[in-house]
C-alpha cells in the first residue's frame, strides 16, 4: 500500500481542506475536508514514506484508507524492485484510473515497438520504452549520423559518425 504521492496533495492549513487531482479524469479536483486535519496529514505522510501493509492501523486510520482506496488514491501493489524508473511510472499513472502502479508496464512489456527513425525523438522514445519495460524492438533508420546532432542523442558517439545508424 502506497500513498499516489505523485497526484499533488496539497494542504491548506487555514481552511483545514486537501486538494489532490484525481487519476484518470484529465485534471479534476477533489477537496477533502477532514474532521481531523493533522492527523489524516500524518497518516498520508505514513503511507507515503515506504510501502505498507504490515503494521495494523487504527480504526479511524481504516478508515482514511477506505476513504483513499475507494477515490483511487492509494497503489495496492508497489514492489519497488520492479521499479526501474519512478518518475515515469509516476506520468503514466496521472492518466490511468488504476490502483495498479504496474498495469501499463505488465501491459507494455510483451508488445513489440517500431521505432521509425532513430534521431533524437527516436532514440528518446527508445530509452524511455525501456524504461518502461519494453524489450522488443524494431528500429528503422537509414540515415548516417552527424557530429551536430550529437548532443541531443543519447546513443551515439564520435565513433558512430558516418556509420550507418542501423543496418536492415
Amino acid at each position: 500500500m502506497k500513498l499516489r504521492s505523485n497526484l499533488g496533495f496539497l494542504g491548506n492549513t487555514n481552511d483545514k481542506i486537501i486538494s489532490v487531482q484525481l487519476p484518470g479524469t484529465n485534471g479534476k479536483t477533489l477537496k477533502i475536508k477532514p474532521e481531523e486535519y493533522g492527523e489524516f496529514i500524518s497518516f498520508l505522510r505514513y503511507l507515503n514514506k515506504t510501502n505498507k501493509s504490515k503494521k495494523r492501523l487504527s480504526a479511524t486510520q481504516e478508515e482514511y484508507l477506505q476513504f483513499l482506496e475507494s477515490h483511487n488514491l492509494v497503489y495496492k501493489k508497489v514492489d519497488l524492485k520492479q521499479e526501474n524508473n519512478p518518475r515515469l511510472l509516476n506520468f503514466v499513472n496521472n492518466f490511468m484510473d488504476t490502483t495498479d502502479r504496474y498495469l501499463f508496464s505488465d501491459k507494455v512489456k510483451n508488445k513489440v515497438a517500431v521505432i521509425i527513425g532513430l534521431g533524437t525523438l527516436g532514440t528518446s522514445m527508445l530509452y524511455y520504452l525501456i524504461q518502461m519495460g519494453v524489450t522488443n524492438f524494431v528500429l528503422i533508420d537509414g540515415d548516417k549520423v552527424e557530429h551536430k546532432n550529437l548532443s541531443h542523442q543519447h546513443y551515439y558517439t564520435e565513433k558512430t559518425l558516418v556509420n550507418i545508424r542501423l543496418r536492415l
